[in-house]
């Protein structure tokens, strides 16, 4: 009897097995199926600041028999500090036919700066496993390795998984989670389609009279909005039934919509060769490390935040604005409120996991972090004021370099000795989790005597996030300091096309009298 029941255990575990194997094989082959839906594409974009013009974009997207291809190009031209510089984005990503990333290769360039990443995927076990060469430069050490327990995509692509997941339809979402070669790091994103309309798209021009490009036909197109973030800050993406992108809104920064190519370039080249930039200045052009720009003195910063438009500043949208709030920033009457120190949390709060997850150090290279943090921290069991030494000693120990390949990760910046804002963060938030304090690189501007100037600190959970700048060793951090995301670059190039329409007004506070 025993033994009949074990063989009908054993052929019920096999033909589950079976069952799961068909599953599986079934699953893939709609998703290939469904990836034919993947066309040839190619669009050209205005990207516009307000209602001017700062640059051009373009997507497009090559397909093989097994393989999609998507490339990416982004070239903006500002006026910063008086002096015309350009900042630009090349980008290529390699899919199978189900989307499976295999490739990335980016780009980045700052005022005649560059810095190239190449990333590659394998399967190891369950996992994926991408490997970042970045810079692509043997100076730069080891390829830095990150371990995913499920699928990623870069940003670009969340519409196309969409499509392929047949979720192009009035109120359903997707999360995934999305990779960034810049930041090497992996955030969880969620796209939700929140509505459904016409788009009328520019499909071919001509000239004028006076030689500039015009619209010659338009077509309609039915189109999807998206709602999702991009780098974690709110975004708003006009899609086809392909997912290719009609139009692009950044919650506090540029636009992009459709049009020819001859309208997207040849007129504005045209423009800039006559008139160079017509953006001046725009929020998150300049980074606050190094500039000596003095941070807006008092224990609370009162900001007004609008949208630039021309010298009128616009109210954003509430969801905007709400969506600062959070630790020592709070809303009141639509002003946003930034104080030194940050309220008690509720007695139960604790955070909650960390929607950016980095690469781990190796081993030699963990070894020596939590060293460094143990014996900086000395004896003390106040968590404040081992963060407080901590942030002391990067200040110190670290020397600054504002230059576009500065080291990134905690052990580069460590062996280094020497990185900008963003290393600096991601270095005290290392040594702060070898101490058990949660800790989490933020990412936003620095209010100043000339703006709003981009940087990076540290935010470290003591009943509540608490601001650490590393850049100065102050704990807490100036209430200047005006956080927008977790994680993520505070570089130009990585912060205008998401920041640069933002404008501001210092409000006074009332005082009693």
């Amino acid at each position: 009897m025993r033994q009949v029941t074990g063989a009908l255990i054993l052929l019920a575990w096999a033909l589950s097995l079976g069952w799961l194997g068909v599953r599986s094989m079934n699953s893939r082959q709609n998703l290939e199926a469904a990836g034919q839906r993947l066309a040839p594409f190619s669009g050209f974009y205005t990207v516009m600041l307000g209602a001017r013009q700062v640059g051009i974009g373009s997507l497009s997207a090559d397909t093989t028999e097994h393989t999609w291809h998507l490339n990416e190009t982004l070239s903006l031209d500002l006026q910063v500090a008086g002096i015309p510089i350009r900042l630009g984005y090349r980008g290529s990503s390699g899919f199978s036919r189900t989307l499976m990333i295999e490739t990335v290769e980016a780009t980045q360039s700052q005022a005649g700066q560059s810095v190239r990443y190449f990333a590659a995927t394998d399967s190891v076990g369950s996992d994926l496993v991408v490997t970042v060469a970045a810079p692509m430069d043997a100076s730069a050490g080891p390829p830095v390795t990150l371990t995913s327990p499920e699928p990623f995509t870069p940003a670009s692509a969340l519409p196309h998984q969409m499509v392929l997941t047949d979720r192009l339809s009035l109120g359903r979402s997707m999360s995934r989670l999305v990779f960034d070669p810049a930041d090497r790091s992996f955030r969880l994103d969620r796209v939700t389609v929140a509505a459904e309309s016409s788009f009328v798209v520019v499909d071919s021009a001509d000239r004028d009279p006076q030689g500039t490009w015009i619209p010659a036909t338009r077509v309609t197109i039915r189109g999807w909005r998206l709602d999702h973030a991009a780098h974690g800050l709110p975004m708003t993406t006009w899609v086809d039934d392909r997912g290719n992108p009609l139009a692009i809104q950044h919650g506090f920064g540029m636009s992009w919509e459709r049009t020819t190519f001859e309208i997207a370039r040849n007129n504005y080249q045209r423009d800039i060769a006559e008139t160079g930039p017509v953006v001046h200045d725009p929020a998150g052009s300049r980074s606050w490390l190094g500039s000596g720009a003095s941070l807006t003195p008092g224990d609370t910063v009162a900001v007004l935040l609008g949208i630039t438009r021309g010298r009128s500043l616009v109210p954003m949208f509430p969801a905007l604005t709400r969506s600062l709030e959070g630790g020592r920033q709070r809303l009141v009457r639509g002003v946003l409120h930034i104080t030194r120190t940050t309220p008690p949390a509720d007695a139960e709060a604790s955070p909650v996991g960390y929607s950016v997850h980095y690469p781990s150090p190796g081993a030699a290279g963990d070894s020596a972090l939590r060293a460094l943090a143990l014996g900086v921290a000395g004896q003390t069991r106040d968590r404040l004021a081992q963060v407080r030494a901590l942030a002391r000693h990067v200040s110190t120990a670290i020397t600054t370099d504002t230059s576009f390949e500065a080291p990134l990760e905690a052990e580069r910046v460590l062996s280094a000795g020497r990185a900008g804002a963003d290393g600096k963060a991601r270095l005290l938030m290392t040594l702060a989790r070898h101490l058990d304090i949660p800790a989490r690189v933020v990412t936003g501007v620095a209010v100043t005597s000339a703006g709003l100037l981009g940087h990076a600190w540290t935010e470290v959970w003591i009943d509540g996030w608490v601001a650490a700048d590393p850049a100065t060793g102050v704990v807490p951090a100036s209430p200047a300091l005006l956080r927008f995301r977790e994680g993520g670059r505070s570089r130009p190039a990585d912060l205008v096309s998401l920041l640069g329409a933002l404008g501001h007004e210092i409000v006074p506070l009332r005082t009693t009298p």
